[in-house]
C-alpha cells in the first residue's frame, strides 16, 4: 500500500472515531438533560411544554416513543457493537430492528411462487 493512501485511510479512521466519540458525548449530554429535566419522582419520565426555558414546565405525559425509540437509541450508542450489529440489522421508522436478508436465487423464486399462489387463492 502506498504511504499516501495509508495516511488518508488513517486520517479517515481518526475522523470516524472522533465523530463516534462526539456522538457519544452528545448522547450523554442528552441523557443527563433527560435525567435533570424530565425524570419524575414516582419513576419514569415526562414530556415538556417547551425546552427553551429552565425550569421547563412538565406535562403529565410520557410520550410512547420515549422508551421504545429514544432510550433504545441511547442504549445502542453506548452498548457493545455486538449487541445489535449494524451490518446485520436495519431500523424501521419505529426503531424496530429488522434483520438484513440477502436474497438468493432460491429464496427469491420461492417467494415469487408463494405470492403467486396467494394471489390466485384470493382472486378465486
Amino acid at each position: 500500500m502506498q504511504q499516501g493512501v495509508r495516511d488518508r485511510n488513517l486520517t479517515l479512521l481518526v475522523r470516524v472515531l472522533l465523530l463516534f466519540n462526539g456522538y457519544r458525548e452528545w448522547g450523554w449530554s442528552i441523557f443527563q438533560a433527560f435525567e435533570a429535566h424530565t425524570k419524575v419522582s414516582t419513576g419514569g419520565y415526562t414530556s415538556l411544554d417547551s425546552v427553551t426555558s429552565v425550569p421547563a414546565k412538565q406535562r403529565d405525559k410520557m410520550e410512547t416513543f420515549f422508551l421504545g425509540e429514544t432510550l433504545k437509541y441511547l442504549y445502542l450508542l453506548f452498548s457493545d457493537r455486538s449487541v445489535l450489529p449494524l451490518d446485520k440489522y436495519v431500523f424501521n421508522t419505529e426503531a424496530h430492528p429488522l434483520p438484513i436478508v440477502v436474497p438468493t436465487s432460491g429464496n427469491v423464486r420461492r417467494n415469487k411462487q408463494t405470492f403467486s399462489s396467494k394471489a390466485k387463492a384470493t382472486s378465486s
